[in-house]
């Protein structure tokens, strides 16, 4: 079983602080792993670097440019991701976990909130301690995960391209009357 965390290893990903909550989360997840998928090459990243100096190297696994269709796959057959960033513009990763079914434990912000609302387990993102307690209660309560991939199915739905289209044209058409 895996926890999954996508994007390249950049400051704003948090991926230290994740490390760190791993650490706290692994004594009651003794068989879990840290999956990471991005696009940058993992072996000289600051993260694989953590990883090595604590000794854990061997508990993470790197995917360095999945395809659209295995990251899919690498989302659904993930226990949960992680999104721990300090800052989102959107939650991409957030949006695209709830659409493949797979429940979320996420940063507590409000770009965050505004995608997953009801469907995720938040955490303050400067806080590993909550990161990693979010991540053990998640991964041990297989109902409650039940429940928050029947929610996060029902809201990826609200972000669609076309409700994205109709909001342009609503917005469009607004402004045009307001002129």
């Amino acid at each position: 079983p895996y926890i999954i965390a996508v994007g390249s290893d950049i400051a704003r990903r948090n991926y230290p602080r994740m490390l760190q909550a791993m650490q706290l989360a692994w004594p009651a997840l003794p068989d879990y792993h840290l999956l990471l998928a991005g696009h940058n090459p993992w072996p000289g990243t600051p993260l694989y670097q953590q990883a090595q100096a604590a000794g854990v190297l061997a508990r993470l696994y790197f995917i360095q440019g999945p395809s659209d269709r295995e990251l899919a796959q690498l989302y659904r057959d993930a226990v949960l991701p992680c999104c721990a960033s300090s800052f989102e513009g959107f939650g991409l990763s957030v949006l695209e976990s709830l659409a493949c079914g797979t429940p979320v434990t996420c940063s507590d912000m409000r770009s965050l909130r505004e995608v997953a609302d009801d469907a995720a387990v938040y955490f303050p993102h400067d806080d590993a301690s909550a990161m990693g307690e979010s991540i053990v209660a998640l991964a041990e309560d297989a109902e409650y995960r039940r429940q928050l991939r029947y929610r996060g199915l029902a809201r990826a739905k609200l972000f669609t391209w076309r409700t994205a289209a109709d909001l342009i044209l609503q917005t469009l058409a607004q402004a045009r009357a307001e002129f």
